[in-house]
């Protein structure tokens, strides 16, 4: 193949690819002319904003401070696409004359089953199985030394 008939199969491809787009067009009844007014003299519109039917409201894409939406004119087919950045996040408490402001005590702290048990004495065996040998003869009054 030439270049010539390289660039003319993509001269085709790209007409073929606009004639969709204007079947869409069609299909979908927008106006060949976008809404608003036109300076016929100058051959451009003004920046007509309100004479467009806006529709179709979509979030495109939203992050923490930002949303991106998008939405079409039902007229002209027209894309409006808006940014929204939030420039500041307040709060209002229209009830705080009925707050309490102090600072809350710090509750109690729980006893223990064993805070107020003495602990036991352990003696460690010669066993190597890990197992203690507990005296509890001073807890049940009996005394070795008796």
């Amino acid at each position: 193949m030439t270049t010539t008939e390289d660039t003319l199969r993509a001269e085709v491809e790209a007409i073929q690819q606009r004639m969709e787009r204007l079947q869409e067009m069609n299909s979908m009844h927008y106006t060949k002319r976008p809404c608003g007014e036109w300076d016929d003299d100058r051959g451009i519109q003004w920046d007509d904003r309100a004479a467009h039917d806006w529709q179709g409201l979509r979030i495109i894409e939203m992050g923490d401070d930002y949303i991106f939406t998008r939405e079409n004119c039902k007229q002209c087919g027209v894309t409006r696409d808006k940014q929204f950045v939030f420039k500041s996040d307040t709060m209002g408490d229209e009830y705080s004359e009925f707050r309490i402001y102090d600072k809350p005590e710090d509750p109690e702290p729980k006893a223990s089953e064993t805070a107020d048990k003495p602990t036991l004495p352990l003696e460690q065996t010669d066993q190597s199985d890990g197992t203690y040998r507990v005296d509890v003869s001073e807890i049940l009054g009996q005394n070795k030394e008796e």
